[in-house]
């Protein structure tokens, strides 16, 4: 028997109260650990399913921060239960802590060392095949060797509530972190999945343009307020205004920091809550050649379902208009303007 054997045949000495000899075997031949396939269905998705990062690999011994998978998970505004499903190959189940972490940055313990009491080793059985849900009835820290099978196995509930989620915004990513705290024995995860029950919050986001001129020339400038509105119920984050500008339109000012990027004009407006309202005066200038119509559309749109997309455009038309030969100076109350014809 090599030294790593003896290690690791100590380390299951430990923690088990009396050996008899058909046990010993048992364990002598447990040293030498395969990893049996896992075939039961995950509930939701799945993160090999979804194109996820690091859906299986191995689990190292006291690597700090552990194994890191990740996930994408969308059409979920908000999340009202939620449920994980793990899959992990590992010859001592007792080693093993699990978390998962939300898109919100929110962290749950889902299984910390399972029978782990103070000292020793925790549960010496082999894998993880579980679901862990806040509504079952087993406890994951009591689960060693409930069921045939892997040694964690069923719908258990977790060391920590996944109902601490309830309330957070449920699209995005999903992280779940992995790490084995004891040595000598090995293991990997095989896959895993998140099930999610999402509340569709609705806010409905209106948009309107006014203009302080509609008849311009070559050079002069108009002066746009667009006004966005949350007409609610559900508060909006992530608020955003885009206005591809039209020929003959060019930016020139705005008083809400927005940004301009080749002809497309972007107001990252942020958060409103119900009944919430921001404006911003966008300054633009006629350019050389403007048709003589100008037709400006900007639209609004955030991370939340709006019920009504019907007032979420809003458009002014302007004309672009040139001084008929001679009334180019003087009072602008003896100027003729002739709509579309270049003097």
């Amino acid at each position: 028997m090599s030294t790593e054997q003896q290690q690791r045949l100590t380390k299951r000495f430990h923690a088990t109260k009396s050996l008899t000899i058909a046990s010993l075997l048992s364990l002598v031949v447990s040293l030498s650990f395969v990893a049996r396939p896992i075939a039961a269905e995950l509930p939701g998705v799945t993160c090999s399913s979804s194109g996820g990062v690091s859906c299986s690999g191995p689990i190292k011994d006291l690597e700090p921060g552990g194994l890191v998978s990740t996930m994408e998970v969308g059409d979920c505004d908000i999340v009202t239960s939620a449920r994980v499903g793990l899959q992990v190959n590992h010859s001592w189940a007792g080693d093993l802590v699990v978390q998962v972490e939300g898109p919100s940055g929110a962290r749950i313990v889902l299984i910390d060392q399972v029978g782990l009491e103070g000292v020793g080793y925790g549960c010496s059985g082999a894998d993880v095949d579980a679901v862990l849900d806040d509504s079952a009835s087993d406890p994951v820290e009591s689960s060693c060797g409930l069921s045939a099978g892997a040694a964690v196995s069923g719908t258990l509930v977790p060391e920590q509530p996944l109902r601490a989620l309830t309330g957070m915004i449920g699209s995005g990513t999903w992280t779940l972190r992995i790490a084995d705290l004891s040595n000598q024995d090995a293991g990997s995860l095989h896959d895993w999945s998140i099930d999610l029950t999402c509340e569709d919050r609705e806010a409905d986001l209106s948009l309107e343009i006014a203009s302080d001129s509609q008849v311009l020339v070559e050079g002069q400038s108009v002066v746009l307020t667009l006004s966005v509105e949350n007409l609610g119920p559900n508060e909006v984050s992530g608020a955003t205004v885009t206005d591809l500008l039209p020929s003959g339109l060019e930016y020139e000012a705005d008083s809400c920091n927005g940004t301009i990027a080749g002809n497309l004009w972007t107001w990252r407006v942020g958060t409103l809550t119900g009944g919430e309202t921001a404006d911003c005066q966008l300054t633009l200038r006629v350019g050389p050649g403007a048709p003589a119509d100008l037709f400006n559309t900007a639209s609004v749109s955030s991370e939340r379902s709006d019920p009504d997309l019907s007032n979420n455009d809003a458009s002014v038309s302007l004309i672009a208009a040139f001084f008929a030969d001679g009334f180019e100076s003087g009072s602008t109350d003896a100027w003729v303007v002739v709509q579309g014809l270049q003097p």
